[in-house]
């Protein structure tokens, strides 16, 4: 069985227990999820979600500068408009940005899907595949991830 490391960096709860429902339900069979809510060492880890404050995304954190060679980089903000990405900070650029003000469950999984399947197939080089840009998503709301999974969530993690 494989094992993917993953971290979710927010201080909502609510979207914090979303998003490893999510990751669970995609993480069935061969390959397993083990999560670290931890933000002092990203070094080890697979897919690092993390949520910016305003002013954040124009500031290079050593944490997420000095992370794994080939994880993926998964940043939740509530931006209305991201810079454009000639001004991006280096250390942020060509990770996947994803609006929480906007994002929908469909894109949400579809984005943690592909993240996980690139952790099973790294490039030779660990980095990220070429091509790879800064990604802009929007939809409606994070917060209707409760609506629709949090009674599944709630049922299997033991909370009814």
């Amino acid at each position: 069985m494989r094992s993917i490391n993953v971290t979710i960096n927010t201080r909502n709860a609510f979207v914090r227990e979303s998003l490893v429902a999510m990751v669970n339900d995609l993480t069935r069979g061969d390959l397993r999820a083990r999560f670290s809510w931890r933000n002092t060492d990203l070094s080890a880890e697979d897919i690092i979600i993390c949520e910016v404050i305003p002013g954040e995304i124009y500031l290079c954190n050593t944490l997420i500068k000095n992370r794994k060679r080939g994880s993926s980089l998964i940043i939740l903000h509530s931006y209305d408009q991201l810079p454009e990405d000639e001004f991006m900070i280096n250390c942020l650029k060509g990770v996947i940005f994803v609006s929480l003000k906007t994002a929908s469950i469909p894109q949400l999984l579809t984005i943690i899907k592909s993240e996980l399947q690139h952790c099973m197939t790294p490039t030779a080089t660990g980095r990220r595949r070429p091509g790879t840009q800064l990604r802009q998503l929007s939809a409606s709301r994070v917060i209707a991830i409760a609506d629709r999974r949090s009674a599944r969530y709630s049922r299997r993690a033991g909370y009814e």
